[in-house]
C-alpha cells in the first residue's frame, strides 16, 4: 500500500489515517498493515488489514476508543496521532 493517505476525488473522513500511515512507515521495523493488525488484536482491538488500509486512505473514520489503542500499538503519543502535537511521531513506550 502506498504511503500516500489521500484518496483521489474524495475528502478524507479523518486526520488520524495519515498519521497512522506515517507512524507505521517510520517505525523502526517498518510495520506492515498486517503486523499492525496483529498488535492491535493483542491489545484487544480487532481491526484487520483491510480496515487499517481504509483508515489510512480516509475511507473509514477512526472511533474515539480506537485512538489510544492505535497510539499504543504504534508507539506514538495520542496527541500526535490526533494532530494536536506538532512533534513528528515522537516514540513513547515502544510495544514489544
Amino acid at each position: 500500500m502506498s504511503a500516500k493517505p489521500a484518496v483521489s476525488g474524495r475528502n478524507s473522513r479523518n486526520i488520524v489515517g495519515a498519521r497512522v500511515c506515517k507512524a507505521r512507515a517510520s517505525h523502526r521495523d517498518c510495520l506492515t498493515q498486517d503486523q499492525l493488525a496483529g498488535r492491535l488484536a493483542v491489545l484487544g482491538l480487532p481491526l484487520d488489514r483491510g480496515t487499517i488500509a481504509k483508515i489510512e486512505v480516509g475511507l473509514r473514520c477512526v472511533y474515539d476508543y480506537e485512538i489510544p489503542v492505535l497510539a499504543q500499538a504504534l508507539g506514538v503519543d495520542v496527541r500526535w496521532l490526533l494532530g494536536v502535537s506538532p512533534a513528528a511521531g515522537q516514540r513513547i513506550n515502544r510495544p514489544k
